[in-house]
This record gives structure tokens, sequence and C-alpha cells, in this order.
């Protein structure tokens, strides 16, 4: 018996460790390489960015039970109110850099680089375990393999982890809760796909994320606030009716309320109240006279009217060509409902292709019918929630490239789920499927690299400095100032 029983103990732990070694190989690489894309290959000789040094400054005056900053870190992007300056960034990518109060010299370091590759290297660690777990639940089929190989290949080299590794405060706060929202979702999915195995605590973890979100960027904690609700609704319908008690949602309702109450107080010392995340009216960079206050004014920082053209913006880009007048073809209606409308000019179509094929697939997965096993009511609600960031980014004040991260986490979760689908299909039709999915992931990955050369070429700000060079001088000047060095050696060759 003894025997027999060191076999597979001896097998299963030879199993484990090539399991963490190539875990381990595979997360070292993903780092490498957006640390690479994200210093252009410098890595620890990277130039500091603008703003640089906001996060350390505000873990800095956090340390002191203030919430303002140093205005000589964030300079016009500030909000000056009662003689002080606050910036609107959450506070979490600052809480990671607590260990500099202990350092002083690392004080004056600028961690921006470092803090989005690692923030970047952990959604796509999260977004591998999600397919990996929607391989799982499919068992032991054909072609699973295959399915598994493009899925993964397009969370690493896709769109939403390679276009937006453009260093700066802006991304470094928008990367951090693309990370939690993507544990989340591979929570959720497996909230979906292992019924049997639910516990309590799996729910109080997604309240925890969802609150850490919060406090790192309000938009994306929406959706995953909604979802967490919408996970706990069965249970307190339950509790309601006397089925059973509401024990298990007592938790998770506590931590939602804990950082929401956090977070209103920051809002509250920052702006005297609790529900503003944002005031206009004290931003250092608008003068007093800006047209920006007219579009408040007339529109609201959110208005359904924008819609259309946020649409268009996010997934069919017409608006940067321009027309015989010199203008944009809708320059009129961006005037008049805009702060800012952001180069470059991109769609989901082309750096997501596969993305937006596999969720198609997953929408069309959850509208049929399926075996008892997966929970489709409350991936529909899920889905639905995260779906509600995307809605109100639609109707923002602003739009701007870095935006449409707030799409991926509805987009992702539909798509595990597409993945059932096109497993079937690619075994019903192998070579055409195959091939189809071969050309939309090359299209993305190709996409999703220019996309992101130019973005980091692009201007920060409003795309009327573009309108009124051309598209093609303007991003030959504005590459050549961000790499003069190749740019002379391409003009060489």
């Amino acid at each position: 018996m003894a025997d027999t029983d060191s076999v597979p103990r001896s097998i299963t732990r030879g199993a484990s460790w090539r399991v963490v070694t190539v875990a381990a190989v595979v997360c070292g690489f993903i780092f490498l390489y957006y640390w690479a894309l994200l210093s252009d290959g410098r890595f620890l000789r990277v130039k500091s960015f603008r703003y640089d040094l906001v996060f350390n400054s505000m873990i800095e005056y956090l340390s002191r039970g203030r919430f303002d900053v140093d205005p000589d870190a964030i300079l016009q992007e500030g909000f000056t109110r009662d003689g002080r300056t606050y910036a609107y960034f959450g506070i979490l990518p600052a809480l990671l850099r607590l260990p500099i109060l202990l350092a002083p010299p690392l004080r004056t370091v600028d961690f921006t680089v470092i803090s989005c590759a690692v923030a970047a290297t952990i959604a796509a660690v999260a977004k591998l375990g999600a397919v990996l777990q929607a391989g799982r639940a499919m068992g032991d089929v054909t072609y699973k393999s295959r399915v598994l190989l493009f899925t993964m290949a397009m969370v690493i080299f896709g769109g939403s982890q390679i276009q937006f590794l453009r260093p700066s405060v802006y991304q470094e706060s928008i990367f951090w809760a693309s990370a939690i929202a993507a544990v989340f979702v591979l929570l959720a999915f497996r909230w979906c796909v292992e019924v049997s195995r639910r516990k309590p605590g799996h729910m109080a973890a997604m309240a925890v994320l969802a609150g850490f979100c919060l406090l790192t960027r309000v938009s994306t904690s929406i959706g995953l606030y909604a979802a967490c609700g919408a996970i706990m609704l069965p249970d307190v319908i339950a509790a309601v009716r006397r089925i059973r008690t509401g024990a298990s949602v007592l938790l998770p309702s506590l931590i939602l309320v804990f950082f929401a109450a956090i977070c209103g107080y920051i809002n509250y010392a920052r702006w005297g109240s609790p529900l503003t995340f944002q005031d206009y009216r004290y931003y250092d960079i608008l003068p007093v006279n800006d047209p920006t206050f007219d579009v408040l004014i007339n529109h609201g920082y959110f208005n359904v009217g924008r819609i259309p053209f946020a649409l268009s913006y996010f997934f069919l880009p017409v608006w940067a060509v321009i027309g015989s007048d010199g203008h944009f073809l809708f320059r009129a209606l961006q005037d008049r409902l805009y702060y800012t409308v952001e180069a470059p000019p991109a769609t989901f179509f082309a750096s997501d292709l596969l993305l937006c094929f596999l969720c198609v697939l997953g929408i069309a997965w959850l509208s049929r019918r399926r075996p008892v096993g997966i929970d489709r009511p409350a991936a529909r609600m899920i889905a639905f929630c995260l779906l509600i960031p995307g809605v109100f980014i639609l109707m923002a004040i602003a739009v701007t490239f870095r935006y449409r991260m707030e799409f991926y986490p509805f987009f992702e979760f539909l798509a595990l789920f597409g993945l059932f689908s096109l497993r079937g299909k690619i075994a019903a039709r192998p070579r055409l499927f195959t091939g189809l999915c071969g050309v939309m992931l090359a299209i993305s990955i190709v996409s999703a690299h220019g996309f992101l050369l130019a973005y980091k070429i692009s201007p920060w700000g409003d795309s009327a400095v573009i309108e009124k060079l051309g598209w093609t001088a303007g991003y030959h000047k504005y590459f050549h100032m961000t790499y003069p060095g190749l740019d002379r050696r391409l003009g060489q060759d």
C-alpha cells in the first residue's frame, strides 16, 4: 500500500513543480515585456514623466492626515480649493508607496513605470487564470487546448494589455483599477461556473476588491459594486422571504459600506461633499471664462446626448476624418458637448477583434439553455452590471484613449463564456475556425502594438492640435519629438 500511494504523490509533486516553474517563467516574461514597452526598452534608465511624483506627495500628505498634495507635484492638473491643492486621483496608488515613508531618499524616485508594469502584469495573470478556469469548466474535450492557446495569446499580446502601456499618473490609476477588475472577473466567473463550490468567503473577497477599486477609480468600481449587488440579490430575496437568514451577505455588505464611507470621507475632505469626485470649478488648468464651463452648464458631466459620438469614438472612429474645411467631421459637436476629445483614433474591432468575436459568442451562449452546473442568470446579471462603467464613459464630458479600459471587464467576462461556444465551432469545422481565429488574433496583436505607438506619440489633451497639422504631418512631428534618434535613423535609411 505504501508503494502504490507513493507513486501518485511523486507524480503530483513533479507536476506541481513543473506548473510552478512554467507559471513563474510566464509571469516573468509578461512583466519584462510590459516593462520594456512602458520604458521603450530603457528599463531603470527611463526618464521621469510629467506629474511623476503626485502619488509620492499624496502618501506623504496622507501620513499627516491631509488629503491635498504638493502644488509643485500636481502643477496645473491640480484643483485649488480654500488655499489647498487637490488631485482627483484615487488614493490606492499612493498607499502602495507607503514604504517610501520609511526611506526618505525614495520620496523623489519616480515609481510610475514600475507601478504600471506590476499592475498590467497582475491584470494579465488574472485574465490567464480566468481562461484556465474556463478550460477546467469545459472538462476533457477535444480542441480545448487550441482554444486556450489562442485566448492566452490574445490576453498577453492583445489590446487590453498592450495598447495602453504609456506611463503617466493618469494611466497608473486606471492600470490598477483594471488589475483589480481582472481579479474580480476571475472570481465572478468562478462563482458562475463552480456553483457547487461557492463559499461565503468568495463573496466577501469580491466585496473587498470592489472596495479597493472604489479607492482607485470610481467609474470602474461602479460596475464591481453593482455586480456584488447582483451576486448577493438571491440571498437578500431569500432572507426577505425568510427562506434562510441573510448572514451570508452581511459581511460583504459591511465591507462595501466600509469602503464607501472611506471614499465619501475623502471626497468630503477634498470637495466639501461626500458625493463629489471631481469639481471643474477648482480646476487650475481652466481659466475663468473657459468654454468648458458652458459645456458643463448646458450638458453636465454626463449626458445621454453624447452616446452616439462616443460610440463612434470607441468603435468606428470616423470622427477623425478631416473634411474639406480643414476641421474634423464633427468639430462643432465636439466643441458643444465635450471638454476634450483625445487622439489617437482607434477601434476595438482592430485591437480586440478576437475578443469581440468571443464576446458575441458569449452573449449567444448565455442566451440559450445550457446544461445544469453553470449559473446563467447570475452570469447575465454580472455582465449587465459590468457594462455600467462603459455606459457612463459613453456619456462623459471627455473621451480619451485610456477610457477604453473601462469596457474590458464586460468584454472579457462575456468572452469567457464564448470559449465554450468556440470550442464547439472548432470541433465542427477545425480548419475554418482555426484559420479564422488565427487571422483575428494576428490583427488584434498588430493593431494593439500599432495603437500603442500612436498613443505614445500623441499629445495629451484635445486632438485639435492634430486637426491643425493634419494626421500625417502631425504624427511625423510628434514621432520626431518622442523618438528623435529613431526618426533620424529612419530618415537616413
